[in-house]
């Protein structure tokens, strides 16, 4: 392939890329890694004659050990992309893919750079859902600070939030209060100090 034709891919491959990470489904995603990912000549469990069938590498039509988490090579750190990624660039698997040619290692990294976006904007993605916000006006009692829900009941404060949010309480008693509902513990301690 010439390298006129390999750019014009490469930037297209980019262009389509920069479509992609505005849209929140992950198919078009999927598309167009196995459309991008899927010209690599051999893959590690190739290369290494590995028939491990727990890894998850193994028989992977990706064939990039180094952007797939918990492989079993031994050598990598295992986990994550994001744990195991620098032990991979010392990889000689990951060195003769990658290091062919500037073109090849500039799309590889390309590839490894919009796999780690989309990591990261997965595991923020999973935050979010997994996060409760309290947001908004909360109409609350201005006596007993009891606060109404979404149904007109009134609950105590302890019990809204932590039906809205993932706070938990535990109780005590403010200095002012204790003074006010224990009078006779601080008038003792005032007189022996």
């Amino acid at each position: 392939m010439d390298k006129d034709r390999e750019i014009a891919e490469i930037v297209e491959s980019l262009r389509t890329f920069i479509e992609l990470s505005q849209q929140d489904e992950d198919k078009p995603w999927h598309d167009w890694i196995a459309a991008t990912v899927k010209n690599i000549e051999v893959s590690c469990w190739q290369n290494k004659d590995c028939d491990n069938r727990l890894c998850p590498a193994y028989m992977n039509s990706c064939g990039r050990c180094w952007i797939i988490a918990g492989t079993m090579c031994g050598k990598c750190a295992e986990g994550t992309f994001a744990m195991k990624y620098k032990s991979c660039l010392e990889c000689n698997i990951f060195k003769e893919t990658v290091s062919k040619d500037p073109l090849t290692e500039l799309r590889e990294l390309i590839i490894v750079l919009i796999f780690s976006f989309k990591s990261k904007q997965r595991e923020l993605h999973d935050a979010m859902d997994n996060m409760k916000v309290l947001q908004g006006l909360l109409p609350i009692c201005a006596s007993c600070k009891k606060i109404r829900d979404d149904q007109g009941y009134w609950n105590h404060v302890e019990q809204y939030i932590a039906d809205h949010s993932s706070a938990e309480f535990s109780h005590a008693i403010c200095p002012d209060c204790a003074k006010t509902l224990y009078p006779q513990f601080y008038k003792r301690r005032d007189e022996n100090t």
